[in-house]
């Protein structure tokens, strides 16, 4: 019995697909949030404390976890493009 080896290269692009929606779902997530930290009305230390904490650890989290699943996305269809070479398919990435 053997077993495939390879990649199913329309799987391999529609997860990557999904990986840029995500990407785009997370930077869409970071400037609602951003604004509305901004416009909430809310005052004092903590607010301040939040408002703090958002720019300085979370914001750049989210961007950080978007860029990485954009790159993630731009080798998987790298690797797609490779095996459909390999395999003489020709179709195009994303």
């Amino acid at each position: 019995m053997s077993q495939m080896q390879g990649m199913d290269v329309d799987g391999v692009r529609r997860l990557a697909h999904l990986f840029t929606r995500s990407a785009t779902q997370l930077e869409h997530a970071r400037r609602e949030l951003t604004v509305l930290l901004h416009v909430t009305p809310w005052s004092g230390p903590d607010a301040h404390g939040v408002r703090e904490e958002w720019h300085a650890r979370h914001q750049g989290t989210l961007d950080h976890a978007s860029r990485a699943l954009r790159e993630a996305c731009q080798r998987l269809l790298e690797q797609a493009d490779e095996q459909e070479r390999a395999s003489g398919i020709a179709g195009p990435s994303l």
